[in-house]
């Protein structure tokens, strides 16, 4: 499907919905054909380093109607825009705003552009006493806010990863794990498996005044013992020294429950005698795309920690 058509579709479907014009079997069978020609693309188009935040952003535009979404910094009072995907006219509309108040949006939840009321959502983090700033505008009232609050988790924790790593390997470890996912995936057609997410908490307490050595040789223990309880057919992806994501082959059926996996007694981790304490959640990753998949994960670990 080529791209003005995949937009004018996605554009006449919004439109529906803003309306309430739509038929629920119809648009969902459209969707459907979109996401399929969207996943078939990612086949040859696979997203790299340059480009993953804009990967992110357009799907989130496409799963939550949003007509445009930004990440920015504010530095020395100056807004810049690090990444965007979406309506290129709200985009110059948002840039003018920005030209007299260039945090004109802080205490707004709605805006009127062009004759047209839209609601926006914005979230920021510091990094470096510098606010990262990402925005959300959407005339749709199916758009979800609790998406858009995952979305940023996802966005922040990239930007912390790249920044307040001082060791070249860790730089674009997030980054590079959303890049192999996404190329695992793809090449060996795995669009109806189940993921699971090993959370070793105690690791960063217990190992953090180790040299970075040391710590790359447990991670790698660590993936090691995953694999044999695998058998070997499965990719195991480290999220972080203290998490990751591993995603079986195609139809492999596990012997162990998700009881057993959480289990000390069926399933431990050692490194050289001492025991590294863990425990896993399945995540469905059916019909999903990687952005999807990471809003789970995301999801996941926020309610773990309740």
């Amino acid at each position: 499907m080529k791209k003005e058509k995949l937009l004018s579709e996605l554009e006449e479907i919004k439109n529906s919905i803003i309306n309430k014009s739509f038929n629920l079997d119809q648009t969902e069978n459209s969707l459907l054909k979109i996401e399929e020609s969207l996943n078939e693309a990612q086949k040859f188009d696979a997203p790299d380093k340059s480009n993953i935040l804009k990967s992110l952003l357009i799907t989130f535009n496409l799963t939550n109607l949003s007509d445009i979404t930004l990440i920015l910094n504010l530095s020395s009072d100056i807004l810049n825009i690090i990444e965007y995907a979406g309506d290129e006219i709200l985009l110059n509309e948002f840039k003018l705003l920005t030209e007299s108040d260039n945090q004109f949006f802080k205490n707004m939840d709605s805006i009127k552009i062009r004759n047209n009321n839209y609601r926006l959502f914005h979230e920021s983090q510091n990094f470096n006493d510098r606010p990262c700033i990402i925005i959300s505008m959407t005339e749709s009232g199916l758009f979800k806010p609790d998406k858009f609050h995952v979305l940023c988790n996802i966005v922040f924790d990239i930007i912390k990863y790249i920044q307040t790593s001082d060791e070249t390997i860790f730089r674009d470890l997030f980054e590079q794990t959303i890049i192999d996912m996404d190329n695992y995936t793809n090449e060996n057609k795995i669009i109806d498996s189940e993921l699971f997410l090993f959370k070793f908490d105690k690791i960063d307490d217990s190992f953090h005044t180790m040299e970075l050595g040391i710590l790359l040789e447990i991670s790698e223990s660590i993936k090691e013992q995953l694999k044999t309880i695998f058998n070997d057919r499965a990719s195991i992806f480290r999220f972080s020294l203290s998490e990751y994501i591993v995603i079986p082959e195609k139809d492999y059926i596990l012997s162990y429950t998700i009881s057993d996996l959480n289990n000390p007694i069926e399933i431990n981790f050692k490194y050289k005698g001492v025991v590294l304490l863990h425990r896993c959640t399945k995540i469905s990753s059916e019909n999903q795309s990687i952005y999807n998949i990471f809003e789970n994960i995301y999801t996941s670990k926020k309610d773990n920690k309740k």
